[in-house]
């Protein structure tokens, strides 16, 4: 079966109304309800036989059950349903008049009979539909051969992209997107696209990641583009294709080169370099009521909603990206963990997930309870990862038990921005300060120097052969310690990473009934606190250092030096490495 067979079919179905099908579970009735049936693992095929006449639906027999919530749908009820062929529709109890469950039977037992009768494409499956009251449906989740709707969305194109789903067994969210377009008849307008493409900021959305295709995240118009982008590429790959193609297969065969190839026929002379290609396969994808895109990985759950105001978190193009440095980061962290700290490997539980949160908060950037993250603007994109540290059982010890608040944000930060085994964000801030951006005129925009102190610490940094020559050759951790250098006498004028530890914890509520008499080094800034535990790492190592604060261990070389004498050594380290460079306010200038 060639594919243009299927599309001329497809193309003559009219869809007044959508289909609304049910799937039942196993606490439906085991002599009423129909069998759920497994997702198929090849192509829609050309079939023989002849469906049912699905007009003739009045004279089945209605049948009673009952569902109970589960992961993708957090409503239970209980229903009526109908079953004839391929099709259950099941009616919550909620809708009592008998005169609208006949509507709702009527409107999609004919819709899907038309369908039927003008397709040559084998929709193999049982589907199932759930109608459901709207305040419900926004709970529920699609998935299998489960579709959920209410009667206000009976017709809408997301349930037909369900419905296509269920029955031809493609999971692939744009390719349904894609085959909804062209079952609707619309036609395909290349010289709209061709101008977008032209155009547009965001070639990202030829990757179709599926926010792309949420009102919440972008707009009507966007949301046209990308199914019209989606049909579109569907009928390009087609004819370039054999009579062997599988349209099942159609997304993994999506690759740079090919929209690349799918720009040039349109007309757009432009190239795309999307990075996340089978990345998000293994995730679930959804929305909910708090979610306007809930991610779910084995490792972390992203609950993501979109901040029309901050120019860090606006795009879906910054909430992949969110995604992408968080859950990478996380694994390569616990990964250094594991190979460097060999001491502290049995509190890193592989089964223990945390959760992301990405909303509007009523505090700067944001902060971690227990495994749960809640993050906002310009930390959204530079700071997930020191956030993520805090969620490790022994940082958690460090400062909820042991009061160690320097060494918590000392490893957050060290851990979570300066290390090269991820991607470091924390670069583009170094960038911008030392090409003279500004937070308030003198002071630099992320690190709050003025202009004596941005000038000593690129000193020092370029004494110990640091580069700026552009962004990515930038040493981030080397720059950590030119700053604690260049604010050793004179503080920093605050911001998020020249304030105080103590003065940050207070600010914002952290400290609460905590003991302060026996915490150390509050005095210091998040950029001095992570130097200095960069600097402890790289004298006693990783291992000894979690070894003597973590398991209280005696025998280490830390042992019988406090943080007086280490905190002296630090800073002598500091002096020795930028002999010759004046510090703003020293007592000896």
């Amino acid at each position: 079966m060639t594919y243009q067979t299927v599309q001329s079919s497809i193309k003559r179905f009219s869809w007044i109304s959508i289909l609304i099908i049910v799937a039942f579970t196993s606490c439906l009735p085991a002599t009423t309800t129909p069998d759920v049936v497994s997702q198929p693992t090849h192509t829609p095929t050309l079939t023989q036989t002849k469906p049912p006449d699905y007009l003739a639906w009045e004279h089945t027999i209605v049948g009673e059950g009952s569902f109970g919530r589960n992961n993708y749908c957090s409503s239970s009820f209980s229903y009526q349903y109908r079953t004839l062929g391929r099709l259950t529709v099941a009616i919550s109890n909620h809708f009592d008049e008998i005169a609208q469950a006949d509507e709702i039977y009527a409107a999609i037992f004919q819709e899907f009979n038309q369908l039927t009768d003008n397709s040559q494409v084998d929709f193999q499956n049982n589907i199932n539909v759930f109608v459901i009251p709207e305040s419900n449906v926004k709970n529920c989740k699609s998935y299998d051969s489960f579709v959920f709707t209410s009667p206000e969305r009976i017709g809408s194109f997301e349930i037909i992209q369900d419905v296509i789903g269920a029955s031809a067994g493609i999971s692939e969210p744009w390719v349904k997107a894609g085959l909804a377009y062209l079952v609707s008849e619309k036609e395909i307008d290349h010289q709209m696209l061709r101008e977008w493409y032209q155009d547009t900021d965001d070639l990202d959305l030829l990757g179709f990641f599926p926010a792309y295709f949420m009102t919440d995240w972008v707009s009507d118009n966007e949301i046209n583009i990308a199914r019209m982008t989606a049909a579109s590429i569907i009928e390009f790959i087609v004819e370039n294709e054999n009579e062997n193609f599988s349209i099942e297969l159609i997304g993994g065969q999506v690759d740079n080169n090919l929209r690349n190839q799918w720009l040039s026929s349109i007309g757009v002379q432009r190239s795309v370099e999307y990075t996340y290609d089978g990345f998000y396969e293994p995730f679930q994808i959804s929305q909910s009521n708090d979610c306007s895109l809930l991610v779910k990985s084995e490792i972390i759950t992203f609950c993501l909603n979109r901040l029309p105001e901050s120019r860090f978190f606006d795009k879906v193009a910054d909430a992949e990206q969110l995604i992408f440095r968080a859950y990478n980061g996380y694994r390569a962290i616990t990964e250094y963990l594991v190979s460097n700290a060999p001491s502290i490997s049995p509190t890193l539980d592989s089964n223990e997930t945390i959760t992301i949160e990405v909303s509007q908060l009523d505090r700067v950037g944001g902060y971690s309870r227990g495994n749960v993250i809640k993050i906002q603007d310009f930390a959204a994109y530079f700071s997930v990862l020191h956030e993520i540290v805090h969620t490790y059982g022994w940082n958690v010890k460090l400062g909820l038990y042991d009061y160690n608040f320097l060494l918590t944000e000392g490893f957050a930060e060290y851990l979570g921005r300066l290390l090269p085994i991820y991607q470091q964000p924390v670069k583009e801030q170094i960038w911008m300060d030392v090409e003279g951006w500004t937070s308030s005129p003198g002071i630099s925009a992320w690190f709050f120097l003025d202009e004596e102190q941005l000038d000593t610490a690129k000193d020092w940094y370029l004494q110990q052969g640091g580069s700026i020559e552009d962004q990515d050759a930038i040493d981030a951790r080397l720059f950590y310690d030119a700053v604690s250098y260049a604010t050793m006498y004179r503080d920093a004028y605050g911001g998020p990473m020249g304030i105080s530890i103590e003065e940050a914890y207070s600010r914002s509520n952290l400290l609460n009934d905590r003991r302060l008499e026996d915490a150390e080094g509050l005095d210091l800034s998040y950029t001095q606190s992570a130097s200095y535990v960069a600097w402890l790492c790289d004298t006693y190592s990783l291992d000894q250092v979690l070894q003597k604060y973590v398991n209280n261990e005696k025998s280490t070389e830390l042992e019988g030096k406090d943080f007086d004498l280490l905190k002296e050594e630090w800073l002598a380290y500091l002096l020795e490495k930028g002999s010759g460079i004046p510090i703003p306010d020293s007592p000896q200038d």
